[in-house]
């Protein structure tokens, strides 16, 4: 592995580089759980769930935003589609309904 600041050549567990000093590896997210890997806490993800199941289009967009981030873990692009599923099916229950109530109206009619 090769430093990111000055190009000295070092070894694959270093945390400081022997050439500048500099920090090799990135600092662990506030983001991320005591097990290193990033993910949304369990308050965070139940809260976007249940914005999701309120406002699905929000839950869409959540969701849509973290899959195609190229930057998210593979933890959090799970979560991201767990999210973007739940918002998805509310949608699709809500149109159901929605076709439901037109077709009892219509037939009122």
């Amino acid at each position: 592995m090769f430093c990111r600041f000055c190009g000295k050549e070092i070894v694959d567990e270093a945390v400081v580089c022997i050439g500048c000093g500099r920090p090799v590896q990135p600092l662990k997210s506030i983001s991320q759980s005591p097990d290193g890997i990033d993910r949304w806490s369990g308050g965070a993800m139940f809260g976007l769930i249940l914005l999701s199941l309120l406002v699905p289009l929000a839950g869409v967009i959540i969701g849509i935003v973290f899959m195609s981030s190229n930057t998210c873990t593979p933890e959090r692009r799970k979560q991201a589609k767990t999210i973007l599923i739940t918002s998805c099916s509310v949608m699709a229950f809500w149109m159901v309904v929605y076709i439901i109530a037109m077709v009892a109206v219509s037939a009122n009619i």
